[in-house]
């Protein structure tokens, strides 16, 4: 498939283009806020959103919003859909591991 009259050029090539600019422009100071305010993380199945360090649940990352918890968890790293489960009646769950226990 041609794009833009461009021969040889696939639709997937000036699409993974488009992602690669758009997120040099995010990173610029002046255009971050915007583009932060105006759009949101979809988590989808959770395997490229890490729970603790993206801005996947509101405007700030959960590690800012809960940093005693943070330092106390030992799945720092942890990508949504390694920690999220789903009991029997479908509610959803986080199986996050401590480094002690938090109610002693």
């Amino acid at each position: 498939m041609e794009v833009g009259g461009i021969y040889g050029v696939k639709e997937i090539d000036v699409q993974i283009l488009w992602w690669r600019d758009l997120k040099e422009v995010w990173s610029l100071d002046e255009w971050k806020d915007m583009f932060e305010a105006n759009f949101s993380w979809e988590v989808g199945n959770g395997r490229e959103i890490k729970f603790w360090e993206d801005r996947w649940a509101g405007c700030t990352a959960l590690k800012e919003l809960f940093l005693r918890l943070h330092s106390t968890c030992s799945s720092k790293d942890s990508f949504v859909w390694q920690i999220r489960e789903r009991s029997e009646n479908s509610r959803l769950s986080w199986k996050i591991e401590w480094r002690r226990n938090l109610f002693e």
